[in-house]
């Protein structure tokens, strides 16, 4: 971007013009924090596998596309916990964690509070808030987001917005909805599930890859 200024010398005016680089101003990064965020609730019961076996592809990708990566998992839905979030690990550069903790987890329930999820994510997780740091939060729902939570959608766009959360989701329904409106205010992507699990893989990858302009 340039910016303009002028200077004076006697009566005449000069027009210079100054090169300014913003830091976040670049649409790829090397280094990414990421929640994923895993409805366990139900109605994913007849994915629950598929969605296990596609993760643990996409952060052994993550590893390979990335300087510097770390993982953090919360899920919600499930039986065990009145359908409320779960805060299953914080942010860790070994994949393995999240994986143990996957092969635990069994869809159950039916009470799906997203928003809530997203607070807990944006509140609980140790994210690095270096500038040149992408903080993304990665929604695997078949829901639309709008029953069971305590926060608002307007509570959970606003912890997005304030240290610029970057927001991509999965299976949700890709027409109206309030997932749909929050990912699309943070410049998220819609990651096809409905594919092969390399073609899924690289698709979210890609995703991962975005950051988020400041204006």
């Amino acid at each position: 971007m340039k910016e303009a200024y002028a200077s004076a010398q006697t009566d005449v005016f000069i027009l210079n013009t100054l090169e300014v680089t913003h830091p976040t101003a670049s649409s790829e990064n090397t280094r990414l924090d990421v929640c994923f965020i895993l409805d366990t609730s139900g109605s994913m019961g007849g994915e629950i596998t598929l969605i296990k076996e596609s993760l643990e592809a996409l952060l052994a990708n993550l590893l390979l596309e990335f300087e510097v990566v770390r993982f953090s998992l919360i899920s919600f839905g499930q039986t065990a916990n009145s359908g409320q979030p779960i805060f299953q690990t914080d942010l860790t550069t070994d994949p393995q964690v999240l994986i143990d903790i996957l092969d635990t987890l069994v869809a159950s329930g039916s009470t799906e509070p997203v928003f809530d999820a997203i607070a807990m994510a944006v509140n609980s997780m140790t994210w690095n808030r270096d500038f040149s740091v992408t903080r993304a939060i990665f929604i695997i729902t078949d829901e639309t987001g709008e029953s069971g939570n305590t926060a608002t959608q307007e509570e959970a766009q606003a912890l997005l917005d304030s240290r610029n959360y970057i927001l991509h989701q999965t299976y949700t329904p890709t027409g109206s909805s309030a997932l749909v409106e929050m990912m699309t205010a943070t410049e998220g992507e819609y990651v096809d599930h409905d594919q092969a699990t390399p073609d899924f893989v690289e698709d979210a990858t890609e995703a991962l890859k975005l950051r988020r302009v400041i204006d």
